[in-house]
């Protein structure tokens, strides 16, 4: 049955010494091919280095000054294995192709000199097969893509539930000891006469303590559920960065903390699901704004288009002047309870939220050193589904979760 391939969708590599030959297989060819020719193995290195990705067929001949074709042929099987590999020799090196036949160096053989209209034959079923095999490959990455999508989708379900049920059950907990230390004073001053106590500003202090962090505690609690997003398929708003961006500044605004967004020129639109899409950037933004402790300034620079998973893309890449930015480091991207000046009530889990969404628009978060300075950079892609994402490993939020115990246990 006919097919409907380009033949000169992709191009065929000729390497031989002899320019009579690179001359005669152009002329024979031209009509049906993209021909490319090299005089030897470095050129043809270094064209497939340039010029790999549209590369088909690699046809070489086998002895040549230097580096022989089947030196050539297995390290492009290594380096690019999707090319497919022909070796031209003359009757005496037989031996040659024969060997280069059994170790899966090459796909065919074809003795010197031609016959055109084998050789033809030859380079029309290579590039049939060539053609196919990446039709293989995208429909596989399509796939994936695919099943990526569903199994983060199926950890955010997994998550909103789970959260639900520890809310509730830490929340009549929590409630409980709030009641206890409410009343703890009252009770405290009737049973214990007065003078008994040796340090009562002790004790004053110990019930201050603990009515913070019952506080805190329940206020997390309080904030879990909002903070799990419901995954959504719908990506159907188009939004132009830096509308997007400048919105969500706007949302952030707060103190004396000043936010400023920069943006170059001409980048495409996102498609966004954008109830998900302003929550990702209203979380990045509160938690920059936390790490200059609502002073100084937050910049938001937006530049594309950029590569995210294989398609183009836009990188917001945020950044500030405050102390915390100083000592923002990688484990506490997503620790709730991360110490110190850089700690936020629920930092880490809205940044989780955050992190979930990018990751099913297709994109990323994550911290960058530039210039030395520490930056919060989020890239989305025009389309996400376009993103050719690899699949999530099964033990990703094992993973995740582990580091957060060791986290608290550290704290």
């Amino acid at each position: 049955m006919a097919n409907s391939h380009d033949y000169r969708q992709f191009s065929i590599l000729y390497v031989d010494d002899e320019s009579q030959a690179l001359k005669y297989f152009r002329k024979a060819l031209e009509k049906d091919f993209e021909i490319i020719t090299a005089e030897n193995v470095a050129d043809a290195r270094k064209i497939l280095a340039d010029q790999g990705d549209d590369i088909g067929i690699l046809v070489c001949d086998q002895r040549m000054p230097g580096e022989k074709g089947t030196d050539l042929l297995a390290s492009v099987r290594v380096d690019r294995p999707g090319i497919i590999r022909v070796l031209t020799t003359a009757y005496s090196d037989l031996e040659s192709a024969i060997e280069a036949v059994n170790t899966g160096a090459i796909y065919k053989y074809i003795v010197k000199p031609w016959d055109v209209r084998d050789l033809r034959g030859v380079l029309l079923r290579a590039m049939d097969f060539f053609i196919v095999q990446r039709q293989r490959d995208a429909l596989l990455r399509e796939k994936l893509s695919v099943l990526q999508r569903l199994m983060v989708n199926d950890r955010i379900r997994s998550l909103a539930v789970l959260s639900a049920g520890l809310s509730n059950h830490i929340r009549n907990s929590m409630s409980a000891l709030k009641t206890f230390l409410d009343l703890l004073p009252q009770k405290l001053h009737e049973e214990v006469p007065a003078g008994v106590l040796r340090d009562p500003g002790y004790w004053e202090d110990v019930w201050q303590s603990a009515q913070i962090e019952s506080r805190r505690v329940l206020q997390l609690v309080e904030n879990i559920s909002s903070l799990v997003v419901k995954p959504n398929e719908r990506f159907e708003n188009f939004v132009t960065p830096p509308e997007y961006a400048t919105k969500a500044v706007k949302r952030a605004q707060t103190g004396a903390c000043k936010l400023e967004v920069s943006c170059e020129d001409d980048l495409a639109d996102l498609k966004v699901n954008l109830e998900l899409a302003d929550r990702l950037l209203d979380v990045l933004l509160k938690k920059a704004v936390s790490l200059n402790a609502d002073a100084g300034s937050v910049k938001v620079d937006i530049t594309g288009p950029v590569t995210v998973w294989g398609t183009p893309g836009v990188s917001f890449q945020i950044s500030g002047d405050g102390k915390g930015w100083r000592e923002f480091r990688d484990e506490m991207l997503f620790s709730a309870l991360t110490p110190g000046s850089t700690g936020v009530k629920d930092g880490g889990l809205e940044l989780l939220s955050a992190f979930f969404i990018a990751n099913h628009h297709g994109g990323d978060v994550a911290l960058r050193e530039q210039d030395g300075r520490t930056t919060l950079r989020l890239t989305l892609p025009n389309d996400p589904l376009a993103a050719e994402r690899p699949p999530t490993d099964p033990n990703f939020l094992d993973d995740l979760f582990e580091m957060f115990e060791l986290q608290q246990i550290n704290a």
